[in-house]
């Protein structure tokens, strides 16, 4: 019998805020097999946010491409039970990897 693959779509977007390092651990501690999430590269760095603008799920306003890495940085995030935007693909990345 075939195995079913488990993808966590958004990390564990059904349990944590979407496209966050809380949905990503959660995806993790569930035993997915596969995490997606969407990004965007702003100002050389990929940014980890499904929407083009901002306002579904942060405090912030306007486009991701149009907004400095400072601003994304002080944004808070509108499903969250703590709050920071943490945008970096680098420690989504960085989570996945410890998790092998």
């Amino acid at each position: 019998m075939k195995k079913l693959l488990c993808f966590a779509h958004r990390g564990a977007s059904g349990h944590e805020p979407e496209n966050t390092l809380s949905a990503v651990e959660k995806a993790i501690v569930l035993g997915t097999d596969w995490i997606e999430v969407d990004a965007y590269a702003v100002e050389g760095e990929l940014i980890v946010i499904h929407d083009e603008r901002l306002e579904r799920t942060t405090n912030g306003a306007g486009y991701v491409m149009d907004k400095t890495l400072a601003y994304l940085r002080s944004l808070l995030l509108m499903r969250a039970k703590a709050s920071a935007f943490q945008p970096s693909v680098k420690y989504s990345i960085v989570l996945m990897a410890e998790s092998e």
